[in-house]
């Protein structure tokens, strides 16, 4: 908790001038003080300088609960904040911010609760990971590191909270497999097959020309393929209950008439016994 506020206002000092700027000039901001910041712990004792700082092991199964609790309460708030009305403020500015302040939104006022939250969570995520690894290092956050997790979002796709995830466990899998099947010599390729890997993902996620393809053949449309198949009437069982023991309040044998008299009609039109 100590963490995730020490972030959280740091979060809205950098956001107070830099949420200001849009784009790319937003993007260059936000690196920019990351650096500033990991160099200014590089330097300082009081973090270890460059042979960073040490923090204490704990238990991995105790602290992989640990942290699964902590991420299932940031999903749960994370959801409960996109379906309320600030949730949905938030959406009508991603999509468009100029119909959003046309609509009355404070744009400012939530573009900075958003960076305020997303750094409040960093913080906590900040401490999990630095009880796992046990000595935290300033080149370990470097610009690099930055832009994987910006390619985590983007694969995943912009507000999937489970395309993120996913793309998140994907991306860390990837990095373990590479750093371990390429060792020695071979390890200068792994940021060049993990560069083109994600390349190769990119692409196939945003490339007009396979839309067609994406569409036909993602995940959504398999499952429902899959669940309207087992739904088919042509794959379903004949019934085995025997129905001449089923009780019912009316024998099955039994006829039922229903005897229908107009209302309206005078009864000179009902001669020779006829309806």
């Amino acid at each position: 908790l100590i963490a995730g506020i020490v972030a959280a206002i740091f979060g809205f000092i950098i956001g107070l001038p830099a949420l200001r700027l849009k784009g790319d000039y937003l993007a260059i901001a936000t690196l920019a003080f990351g650096e500033i910041v990991r160099n200014i712990f590089k330097n300082l004792k009081l973090f270890g300088g460059a042979m960073g700082m040490s923090t204490k092991l704990y238990n991995g199964n105790t602290l992989f609960i640990l942290s699964f609790v902590v991420l299932l309460i940031v999903l749960f708030f994370c959801q409960n904040l996109i379906n309320s009305k600030h949730g949905r403020a938030v959406i009508a500015i991603r999509d468009n911010e100029i119909a959003a302040k046309a609509m009355g939104i404070n744009v400012t006022f939530y573009k900075l609760l958003i960076f305020i939250v997303a750094a409040f969570f960093a913080g906590v995520a900040g401490v999990l990971y630095g009880e796992t690894i046990g000595t935290i290092r300033q080149e370990t956050f470097s610009y690099n590191y930055s832009i994987e997790i910006l390619v985590m979002v983007v694969l995943g796709g912009m507000g999937s909270i489970n395309g993120s995830i996913i793309a998140a466990a994907l991306i860390t899998f990837l990095n373990t497999k590479l750093a371990t099947i390429l060792t020695g010599d071979l390890a200068v390729l792994q940021n060049l097959l993990y560069a083109l890997i994600l390349i190769v993902i990119v692409v196939y996620n945003n490339a007009p020309a396979l839309k067609g393809f994406r569409d036909k053949y993602n995940l959504g449309v398999l499952t429902k393929k899959l669940i309207k198949h087992r739904n088919d009437p042509a794959h379903i069982h004949d019934d085995k209950a025997k129905w001449d023991v089923v009780p019912t309040k009316i024998s099955m044998d039994e006829i039922l008439s229903v005897d229908m008299k107009p209302q309206n009609l005078s009864a000179d039109k009902y001669k020779g016994g006829k309806r």
